[in-house]
């Protein structure tokens, strides 16, 4: 489940907009601005989602916070437990070098 996110987010994959979705964003968790629902004021969907770089693919950068905040959420839900943290693996560590490498 988190390394297929991973592959998906870095090759642009429609389930892994940009910016979020517009249903997502119209959730009653989210305040309107100036009336309106935020995933209404979201605009036209373009390439890889929703805002000003949306045209292109997700930076390696973005990915590896992304990652960051995962490994750190996974700590934070099974601490106490003896379930290991499945976005603390080698796999993963394999695919962040290689992406390193690739520029």
């Amino acid at each position: 489940m988190v390394l297929e996110y991973l592959i998906k987010s870095c090759t642009g994959h429609p389930t892994t907009p940009k910016g979020g979705s517009k249903e997502y964003r119209n959730g009653p968790w989210y305040k309107p601005i100036y009336g309106r629902a935020q995933g209404d004021r979201m605009g036209e969907r373009r390439a890889y989602g929703h805002g000003s770089y949306a045209g292109k693919k997700m930076r390696f950068t973005t990915i590896e916070q992304k990652w960051s905040h995962f490994k750190k959420w996974f700590d934070n839900a099974l601490k106490n437990t003896q379930i290991a943290n499945p976005a603390r693996n080698a796999h993963i560590e394999k695919a962040r070098g290689l992406g390193r490498r690739l520029g």
